[in-house]
């Protein structure tokens, strides 16, 4: 669940394909509905985040200069854009039988049956993500949550669909 924005890389692929004015029309579907959804705001702020990330490499430092507070500036919108990705097995929990379960940023390891532990999991994960998206919410961060079975371009779809429709519970 720590993977906070990884879905938007992809969203690069489909970004290349906007004229200045957003006029042209994309050749995909996935296309059509991102360039359909976003606004001129949204446009820019993937431009400009994919520009400062850019302007890092260092056979580009001598051709652009980005300060770390605008990189700081283009990282905090494009932030405002989020992607949340489950995996499957934290989406379904479905573990049965003896289990050893380890925590990779922490390294904790707790030992017990899979099945025994499934509810308990579910609700306590399931809150944390309501909370998060509350907290997300509040500060006025658009967000989506894909679990990794689905089709990969539905979380961009939901992303930039009008009404949000799909949004992480």
């Amino acid at each position: 669940m720590k993977h906070i924005l990884g879905g938007l890389l992809a969203l690069a692929c489909v970004a290349t394909p906007w004229s200045a004015a957003g006029a042209r029309e994309a050749p995909g579907d996935l296309q059509s509905c991102v360039v359909a959804a976003t606004g001129a705001d949204d446009q820019r702020t993937l431009v400009q985040w994919m520009f400062s990330a850019i302007a890092l490499h260092p056979d580009l430092e001598d051709m652009a200069q980005v300060s770390d507070a605008r990189r700081d500036q283009a990282n905090g919108a494009m932030g405002e854009l989020m992607v949340r990705l489950l995996t499957v097995e934290e989406r379904d929990f479905p573990f049965a039988g003896g289990h050893r379960f380890r925590d990779p940023e922490s390294g904790l390891e707790l030992r017990g049956d899979g099945a025994a532990m499934r509810a308990d999991f579910l609700e306590r994960f399931g809150a944390s993500r309501r909370e998060q998206t509350a907290r997300l919410a509040a500060a006025g961060i658009r967000q989506v949550e894909h679990v990794l079975d689905e089709p990969l371009d539905l979380p961009l779809r939901r992303l930039f669909s009008r009404d949000m429709a799909g949004a992480a519970p």
